[in-house]
């Protein structure tokens, strides 16, 4: 019998061969598109659970809660790994951090930039699970004049010799042995490095009024390992002690100690440039954009399912006859559902190999795929496809098996009643779905077009940032802006040490007026002279930085309305006196409009800018309107004239300022790509059920013309009912759509108004997508020859 079923059902999809394709190709769609985002979603939620002790690993964060920054930054002081582990007995193992500036690494012939250092106690490899290629993970970092490479680095400078044993230069200093070249990691992980270098090697810049004993300096990254029986709330609030021991009275009040488990970081918070970290907000858009696919779909191929089972009325009536019961039809008419279900899985599977092609070749998604996952996703699809097909299948069976006999054989089955009914829920769904990605892909675009052309404060097109190697001051930067200033295609010079991506300090201020102890944490700049005229930051009280003037200082807008509020008599700023930490102290000269220095995740917060005694990391040089190529010319034969053993180092500004919102970017092309999926999906069903009803009302049609009506008078009786369903499917996904996207732009202290025009849009492309696609077959009805119809009948 099930032989027999195999071949019914197999005869019927070589009848229906464009129903069935559709259907398939519907549902295959669907599950692909689903498969992908599952698989995206597993890959950005394993980060860093590859470590044989990641249950037990923490990172120590340093978060003030009574300040203007109000900053929450997962660095600590260079003093507290070492305190902790001998202060609690629950911490069995900790490493501090510290990455390193730009350098210059030299072996034999070859020498290039390299700013992916990262310095780390001896206990790295007893807290972390990176396996090594070559070495010993117990001594590697033990070494003083040690370094560790990466397996890509150790090809990229070795090529195919053994890099364990060779020399490498770094800078001036003395050199360093290769002591472990590490495999490929097991896992993701939210730690980016290629060099790992002992941290008995780590000295504090030159020009920092501190030490590595400095309780203040809140610059490392620092890791604990607790002991199995430890529990972390606990020793959490005994920090709340232990900085009252360590830290100065102001510190200890606006700060508290935080243990973030590692497994949490990369899709957590606090987030830092220097580390890899997802949006877990855009994570939760896109699994539900995969729930919603796979709904569409699943209602794409319940439609399809129903309308073909009106077509089997006679034979059904047939079988009757010849003695088959109501379970044996009901069991044949969920064979064949589960049979298109299981066919469209497997397209699923092809279309998600080719998928995963395109998604690492265009969005560079490393999505790897292993023997595990194919198990894992196989059997959950598998068994979501059954369900699927089950439910899919069920109306279709339920109601061809309780269809009398003598009905079948004398009426045409019209499928009005519930299943026209049930019909038109499942289209106003399907399109409910589809018109509600279409809103959000638009919302999207539009926050993105938004971040990255809104007005930061500052002009970040033509500037070329020119990065320095090292932390001693470089000597020939008066020299260089000298001859750069010449060229006509120099629009203006300066420095400074941080390029706008929220990668800056925040030390105590202690304000004229306010006694002995600090008004708060506030964030500082170091810039240099005509910082403001060549980054466009317009001065609004007072004026800019001149040479010669380290103790002159500069406040932005923001931290001249905190010091009004908390301080008496700063009401007027301009000559109060300043102390930044033990950094500088010295008196403020001028008050600039707000810039964001950050990124727009956050509101602008108060700033310090002062002259640095130390080295800045940054040449930050302009160039005249369109002048843009020239300037790369000019800056590479100036460059090589005056430095021509220091190779020359940029960045374009606006670039690296666009990589802030490179997760937005990403997600949008993800959004967009589904939503046409979507629109697809949608399409063809509305397609293949309209060429369903187009035949079931081609006698009327015939009639109606016979009797005088214009083809688009017949059109238009055909699409109405559509037209209403796609404007009720609207309006009910448009508003769930609004609101869904209030959470995810909340993450945003800058964000786009979403104004009428966006619904009228997206309502628009909904109709005229969903219009087009019934536009052929509704015109080839209407044209039909109703001779041809009424002979048939």
């Amino acid at each position: 019998m099930l032989s027999h079923y195999l071949k019914v059902g197999l005869r019927l999809l070589n009848r229906s061969r464009a129903h069935s394709v559709l259907s398939i190709a519907g549902l295959g769609l669907g599950l692909a598109a689903a498969l992908l985002i599952f698989l995206y979603l597993r890959a950005e939620r394993s980060y860093d659970a590859f470590h044989a002790d990641a249950d037990r690993l923490f990172r120590v964060t340093y978060e003030e809660i009574d300040t203007p920054a109000m900053r929450h930054v997962p660095t600590v002081s260079a003093p507290l790994g070492p305190t902790l582990a001998a202060e609690y007995p629950e911490v069995e193992s900790f490493t501090r951090l510290r990455h390193a500036d730009r350098h210059i690494l030299r072996t034999g012939d070859q020498q290039h930039y390299e700013d992916r250092f990262l310095y780390a106690d001896s206990t790295f490899f007893d807290l972390f699970s990176f396996a090594f290629a070559a070495g010993d993970p117990q001594a590697a970092l033990r070494v003083p004049n040690g370094i560790v490479l990466t397996a890509a680095t150790a090809e990229r400078y070795f090529g195919d010799r053994p890099a364990l044993g060779e020399m490498m230069q770094l800078d001036d200093r003395a050199p360093l042995v290769v002591t472990g070249v590490l495999a490929k990691p097991l896992g993701p992980s939210h730690l980016q490095f290629d060099f790992l270098l002992p941290f008995s090697q780590f000295r504090v810049p030159m020009g920092y009024p501190v030490t590595l004993e400095s309780w203040g300096w809140i610059s490392f990254p620092t890791y604990i390992r607790l002991a199995p029986e430890a529990d972390p709330a606990a020793l959490e609030a005994q920090l709340v002690g232990f900085m009252a021991r360590h830290f100065d009275g102001r510190r200890a009040e606006q700060a508290r100690l935080r243990l973030q488990p590692v497994r949490d970081i990369y899709l957590g918070q606090p987030t830092h440039t220097r580390y890899r970290h997802g949006n877990p907000a855009l994570l939760s858009g896109l699994q539900a954009i995969a729930v919603l696919i796979l709904l569409l779909a699943g209602f794409n191929f319940t439609n399809l399912m129903t309308v073909q089972a009106l077509r089997r009325g006679k034979e059904v009536g047939v079988r009757k006859v010849l003695g088959a019961v109501r379970w044996q039809v009901r069991g044949q008419i969920l064979g064949e559902v589960l049979l298109l279900a299981l066919l469209s899985l497997l397209v699923a599977a092809g279309l998600a190999y080719e998928g995963l092609a395109l998604l690492r070749e265009h969005l560079a998604l490393n999505l790897a795929v292993q023997a595990a996952d194919v198990l894992a996703f196989g059997g959950a699809f598998l068994a979501a496809t059954l369900v699927l097909g089950m439910l899919a299948g069920a109306y279709p069976a339920w109601l061809l098996a309780r269809l009398p006999v003598m009905r079948a054989f004398r009426e045409r089955i019209t499928g009005r009643g519930q299943t026209a009914s049930l019909r038109r829920v499942l289209v106003v769904l399907q399109f409910s779905i589809a018109a509600g990605l279409v809103f959000v892909s638009l919302a999207v675009f539009q926050q993105m077009e938004f971040l990255l052309g809104k007005d930061l404060g500052y002009d970040r097109e033509q500037v070329v940032a020119l990065h320095l190697p090292g932390d001693a001051p470089f000597e020939g930067f008066d020299v260089l802006k000298a001859q750069l200033l010449a060229q006509p295609e120099v629009a203006a010079v300066s420095r400074g040490d941080h390029l706008f991506d929220g990668i800056q300090g925040s030390v105590p201020i202690f304000a004229e007026g306010h006694g002995a102890e600090a008004v708060s944490a506030m964030n500082i700049y170091s810039i240099g002279v005509d910082y403001t005229e060549t980054m466009g930051v317009a001065v609004v009280q007072g004026r800019a930085l001149r040479p010669g003037e380290p103790t002159a200082l500069l406040i932005n807008e923001a931290a001249a309305r905190y010091l009004a509020a908390s301080v008496p008599g700063w009401d007027a700023p301009l000559g109060k006196h300043l102390r930044v930490d033990e950094i500088t102290e010295g008196t403020v000269v001028g008050v600039i409009e707000d810039f964001h220095f950050a990124s727009l995740h956050a509101e602008v917060a108060p700033l310090v800018l002062f002259q640095p005694e130390a080295a800045m990391q940054h040449i930050l040089v302009r160039s005249q309107p369109g002048d843009a190529a020239a300037l790369l010319g000019t800056l590479t034969a100036t460059w090589a004239a005056l430095f021509p053993d220091l190779p020359l180092d940029y960045t374009f500004l606006d670039a690296h300022v666009a990589r802030l919102y490179q997760d937005e970017q990403r997600f949008l092309q993800l959004v967009a790509v589904f939503t046409l999926l979507a629109l697809l999906i949608a399409g063809m069903g509305l397609y293949a059920l309209m060429s369903f009803l187009c035949t079931l009302r081609l006698p009327e049609i015939a009639i109606r013309k016979v009797l005088g009506a214009e083809a688009w008078r017949v059109a238009w009786l055909l699409v109405r009912p559509f037209l209403a369903y796609l404007a009720l499917a609207n309006l009910i996904a448009l508003p769930v759509a609004y609101l869904a996207l209030q959470g995810w732009l909340g993450s945003y202290a800058y964000r786009v108004d979403l104004g009428w025009g966006l619904f009228a849009v997206a309502t628009g492309a909904t109709l005229v997508i969903g219009l087009g696609t019934i536009a052929y077959r509704t015109f080839q009805a209407a044209h039909t020859n109703p001779v041809t119809v009424l002979k048939a009948e």
